[in-house]
C-alpha cells in the first residue's frame, strides 16, 4: 500500500513537470522531449536542448515539485546545428 502511494506521487510529480513543459509556449520542440524520471520522489531530467535558458526553466519547475535537493539535472545544452 505505501508503495503504491509512493508511485503515485512519483506519478504526479512527473506528470506536472511534463505538464508545465509542455503548456510554456516559450519551449522548443527538443526542450519538450526532455525526459522525466521520478522514483520515491527524486526526479531526474535527461535529454538536451537549444538554450540555457529552457534547461533553467526546466529544472526550475521540478524544484518547485519535488524539492531542491530531489532533482537531478542532467539535461545537456546543444545548439541545434551541434553535431555530436
Amino acid at each position: 500500500m505505501v508503495e503504491s502511494k509512493a508511485t503515485m506521487s512519483d506519478h504526479h510529480i512527473r506528470h506536472e513537470i511534463r505538464k508545465a513543459i509542455f503548456h510554456d509556449v516559450t519551449m522548443s520542440n527538443r526542450a519538450r522531449e526532455v525526459r522525466v524520471y521520478c522514483q520515491n520522489g527524486e526526479v531526474t531530467l535527461k535529454g538536451s536542448v537549444p538554450t540555457t535558458m529552457e534547461k533553467e526553466k526546466i529544472a526550475a519547475k521540478a524544484v518547485e515539485l519535488a524539492g531542491s535537493g530531489n532533482v537531478i539535472d542532467q539535461i545537456k545544452v546543444k545548439h541545434h546545428n551541434y553535431i555530436g
